[in-house]
């Protein structure tokens, strides 16, 4: 700002001094204008980052109370929790030192009381008193405890009481749903049981099972040893052959086993598929047997009505040549030989209406 107020003063104070000399030049004009627009854009400038500070410092004091009022409230509730204990504390002590006066006040009294009993009775007969005083407290603690133990005693026993009559209880309903569910899966069992569609699938499953069980353990073994046998030739020349039937044993055994297995799950599996199908499509297998069954009868009734019209025709054939050749030995009437044709005729159709094609 010095230097632009020089500068200011160089150009902009010093040409009114000239003035009476000479005239203000082109250039010192600019350089004046210049001049006064750089020091308003200064101007502003500074008021600019005036404005941008206020915000700063505005921003910045809101961050501080945000950042101190935790700080602040946490304070705030430890100065309240501290005058609270303090307080707390404070009618404590009053309340204990009531106490204390009390007592001291009763302490007081009893001595009083007794130096008054001391005087008056003498101290043989207080100490009497005191010890009267002291046995019948003694007892009545006695009894008070007596009384306490067999209550507890009681409490204790009708508790033990409760929870085995609790136990027993649930002991009770354990069994009898034991009870129910065994019998429902009795039940259960013995329906499934005597359903027909479970008797066929377990007996189609038992001779599957043991068909294929048999056949597959005899394919197994004999597959078994055929490849033990196979596998103890490279060492039947260090064995001198013994290896082949010792290999063989074992893979036949091995085979035994796999292929029981194998063929007695396969064959359980696909047997007891099979009875179920079975069983479940049993009225369709047993209308088509009835069908082909009634097919079959009445194409045997229709071959064997064709077969007998068939050898009555041929008996009336027979019948009619050799009524021709009577005739024609005998010498009878062309009326009679037509009238034998027109029967054999009738009779050759009624034959070829009765007997299929």
């Amino acid at each position: 700002s010095s230097h632009f107020g020089s500068s200011r003063s160089a150009f902009c104070v010093a040409p009114p001094l000239l003035s009476r000399t000479r005239s203000l030049t082109p250039v010192d004009s600019e350089a004046c204008s210049f001049v006064a627009d750089l020091r308003s854009k200064a101007s502003a400038s500074v008021l600019i980052v005036q404005a941008k500070l206020g915000e700063a410092k505005v921003k910045a004091a809101e961050a501080l109370a945000k950042a101190t009022e935790p700080i602040t409230s946490r304070f705030s509730a430890v100065l309240l929790k501290t005058q609270s204990a303090r307080s707390a504390a404070l009618e404590r002590a009053y309340q204990a030192r009531a106490a204390v006066l009390d007592l001291a006040a009763s302490t007081k009294a009893v001595v009083v009381g007794l130096q008054a009993n001391v005087q008056a009775k003498g101290i043989r007969a207080c100490a009497q008193d005191l010890a009267t005083f002291a046995q019948l407290l003694a007892r009545e603690s006695a009894a008070s405890a007596k009384v306490r133990a067999g209550e507890s005693l009681e409490s204790t026993r009708a508790k033990g009481l409760a929870k085995v009559e609790f136990v027993r209880q649930q002991a009770g309903e354990a069994k009898e749903a034991a009870t129910l569910k065994a019998t429902q899966l009795s039940a259960a069992t013995g329906e499934m049981v005597s359903q027909k569609s479970f008797q066929m699938t377990a007996a189609s499953a038992t001779a599957g099972a043991v068909t294929l069980g048999a056949s597959g353990a005899a394919t197994g073994a004999m597959t078994g040893g055929l490849a033990g046998a196979v596998a103890g030739l490279p060492l039947a020349l260090f064995t001198f052959g013994l290896s082949i039937p010792a290999v063989a044993a074992v893979g036949g055994a091995a085979g035994l086993v796999l292929g029981t297995a194998a063929g007695a799950t396969t064959g359980f599996l696909g047997g007891g598929a099979a009875g179920y199908c079975v069983y479940q499509k049993k009225d369709d297998i047993r209308g088509a047997v009835s069908s082909t069954y009634t097919k079959a009868s009445g194409g045997a009734e229709l071959i064997k009505g064709g077969a007998v019209k068939s050898v009555e025709y041929a008996k009336d054939v027979v019948v009619v040549a050799k009524g021709r050749l009577e005739r024609a030995g005998t010498g009878e009437t062309a009326e009679n030989t037509d009238r034998d044709r027109s029967c054999t005729t009738a009779t050759s159709s009624a034959s070829e209406e009765v007997v299929p094609e």
